[in-house]
């Protein structure tokens, strides 16, 4: 009895030439970074360790010659199967090599846009809604135009009409005119906003930077920012329900004011930001992101309250509807409920108990 291949099958050394070639095609590329060499290796011998040994039934039912043809096949195809994983492995080694690679001239993406609404334009052209930002590269939004990106440090950034902005690496953007809203919460980032009367910082916040002709205004609806110009460095912050709004003139001047975190002028963000789906998470999720959206500070009555508002999933549609509408309608429809409180409060408590 004698096994033989029933078609010709790539050799490991065909392989190894197939693998050879896509790391040529890869051009030049920096040394991989430490211990990547070893994990490649481990990765390719865990799964050649993976592939099934020949059962003892099969070892039994041949003898002698025959038994030993059968044991040089099977591991013949063994070695072809591992040369095959480490090609693979090797391969996908190969394009992140390639992607480390320098590429004089190409900048990296900085950021993706979330949602979008009109037109807008990056690099002088009109860009598609699915369009990654890349550093270097004016984005433009028209009269009729809002965004919201998603910067590569996880912060949030809405885009108003009528906006020239520049990303630049390190989280830093170069606004040029128009108006910003900053959400820098969680693991996020700190952000940098460039503007011609110094540079704003946030410390953990949610802020607005906007830039005209004769000045630059910066409003806290959350946390602090820090400012600096040739002139001064100073904080704002809001607390309490009150946001300070900073105006600094073309000599660079601050002029300090205040402004209600659910004041009426930061209407205009309902427009930048896609809306908000209920099927995605959980009750606590929505209560975070509409108190975000109505300037409020979200509280729960005990922690208690916040583990049942986390377990709760939400379901339904609120397109269309007011944020605080939105609240109320879904509460109803859970064993929580808005409490009174103070103003600049979204107080939540279980309905059954006052």
């Amino acid at each position: 009895m004698s096994f033989e291949p029933t078609m010709d099958e790539p050799s490991a050394d065909d392989t190894g030439e197939d693998v050879a070639r896509v790391l040529r095609s890869a051009g030049a590329r920096r040394a991989p970074p430490p211990g990547m060499r070893e994990r490649v290796h481990a990765d390719a011998l865990a799964a050649f360790e993976r592939l099934p040994a020949p059962s003892h039934a099969v070892r039994s039912a041949v003898s002698g010659r025959a038994q030993s043809g059968l044991a040089q096949s099977i591991w013949a195809h063994h070695r072809k199967a591992y040369a095959v994983a480490a090609g693979m492995l090797l391969s996908v080694l190969a394009g992140l090599l390639w992607q480390q690679r320098e590429q004089p001239g190409v900048q990296p993406v900085l950021a993706y846009v979330n949602y979008n609404r009109g037109s807008w334009q990056m690099g002088g052209h009109r860009a598609p809604s699915n369009m990654p930002i890349t550093g270097g590269a004016q984005l433009n939004t028209s009269a009729d135009a809002a965004l919201e990106l998603q910067l590569i440090g996880g912060a949030l950034v809405r885009v108003d009409s009528g906006t020239q902005l520049t990303l630049a690496p390190n989280n830093r953007i170069e606004l040029h005119q128009g108006r910003v809203f900053i959400e820098v919460h969680g693991r996020a980032q700190s952000v940098h906003v460039l503007t011609p009367q110094g540079e704003i910082t946030d410390i953990g916040t949610e802020f607005e930077v906007q830039v005209a002709p004769s000045e630059v205004t910066v409003r806290v609806r959350e946390g602090q920012v820090r400012l600096h110009n040739d002139h001064t460095e100073l904080t704002a912050g809001a607390r309490a329900g009150i946001g300070d709004a900073l105006r600094i003139d073309t000599q660079g001047h601050v002029h300090r004011s205040h402004i209600d975190t659910a004041d009426r002028y930061w209407d205009w963000l309902a427009g930048a930001r896609p809306a908000y789906a209920l099927d995605r998470g959980s009750l606590h999720d929505f209560l975070r992101w509409s108190a975000s959206a109505a300037g409020l500070s979200l509280r729960y009555q005990s922690e208690t309250v916040r583990q049942a508002a986390v377990a709760t999933q939400t379901r339904g549609n609120i397109d269309g509807m007011q944020v605080t509408t939105a609240i109320d309608n879904v509460l109803a429809t859970t064993r929580l409920q808005r409490m009174p409180a103070a103003r600049y409060e979204l107080l939540i408590d279980f309905a059954n108990e006052r």
